[in-house]
C-alpha cells in the first residue's frame, strides 16, 4: 500500500458502516478477576456502556473533561472515556498514576471528579506534605477517590479538606460499573464510620437481590 495514493483516492465523506449493529450487540469485552479469581471476558453492550455514560452524566461526576490514568482496557478509563466522548470533551490520557503529573492535568482539565483508587491514596498525601497545594486550583472538582470502605478514615478526612471535595462512596463491578451503588458521597472534613460507608443506589438504575433462582430475597 502507498500512503500517497490512499489519500489521493480516498474521500472526505464519513465512512458508512456497512455492518448492522443493534443496542444489545458487544461494544467491548473487558477482563475481570473480581468475583472469581480466574481472569474472565465481560462481554458489554453498547446499551450498556451507554446508561453507565448517561448515569455519570446525571450526577455531574464525570465531564465534561476527564483525567484517564488507569489501564485504557479497565472500566476505570473506558466508562468516563464514553462519557467524555458524548459530552464533547478532552479526555486527558496518563500513562499510569504519574502524582505530579497527574494533579497538573487535574489544574487543567474541566472535570468534577478526580478518581484515585486506595493505592494511590498515601502517594498524594506524601506529596501532599512535600509540596502546597492550592485549593483553589482544583475548583471545578466535587468529588474525589473511590472503595471508600478501602482508605483509612482519617486520610478520607484530609483528602476531602485537601481538595474541597467530597469523596464518592462507590461501589461497582466490571460487569455493571460503577452507577447502581454509587451514589453516595462522605462530606467534606467527614472521619467516616461505618454508617457512613453504606451504599445508595444510583440514577438510571433499579437493585433487587435475588438467590440463585432468581427469587428476590431480603
Amino acid at each position: 500500500l502507498d500512503y500517497d495514493s490512499l489519500v489521493f483516492s480516498g474521500s472526505t465523506e464519513p465512512p458508512q458502516p456497512t455492518t448492522p449493529v443493534t443496542r444489545e450487540d458487544a461494544l467491548a469485552i473487558l477482563y475481570t478477576s473480581g468475583t472469581t479469581g480466574l481472569p474472565k471476558g465481560a462481554v458489554l453492550s453498547h446499551d450498556t456502556l451507554l446508561y453507565r455514560a448517561l448515569a455519570w452524566h446525571v450526577t455531574g461526576d464525570v465531564g465534561p473533561d476527564f483525567v484517564g490514568w488507569g489501564p485504557m482496557f479497565h472500566m476505570i478509563s473506558t466508562e468516563p472515556l464514553l462519557t467524555v466522548t458524548l459530552l464533547g470533551g478532552t479526555f486527558y490520557i496518563v500513562n499510569g498514576f504519574k502524582t505530579e503529573l497527574v494533579l497538573e492535568r487535574h489544574r487543567q482539565a474541566d472535570t468534577g471528579y478526580f478518581l484515585f483508587i486506595p493505592g494511590v491514596v498515601d502517594r498524594i498525601l506524601e506529596y501532599a506534605s512535600k509540596n502546597d497545594i492550592d485549593t483553589a486550583a482544583y475548583e471545578s472538582l466535587e468529588k474525589i477517590g473511590a472503595l471508600a470502605d478501602l482508605v483509612d478514615p482519617d486520610k478520607i478526612e484530609r483528602l476531602t479538606e485537601l481538595f474541597d471535595a467530597e469523596y464518592l462512596n462507590t461501589f461497582g463491578s466490571t460487569e455493571v460499573g460503577f452507577p447502581p451503588l454509587s451514589n453516595d458521597t462522605i462530606p467534606v472534613g467527614t472521619r467516616p464510620g461505618t454508617a457512613d460507608l453504606s451504599k445508595s443506589e444510583g440514577p438510571l438504575c433499579e437493585v433487587r437481590l435475588i438467590d440463585e433462582d432468581w427469587n428476590e430475597v431480603a
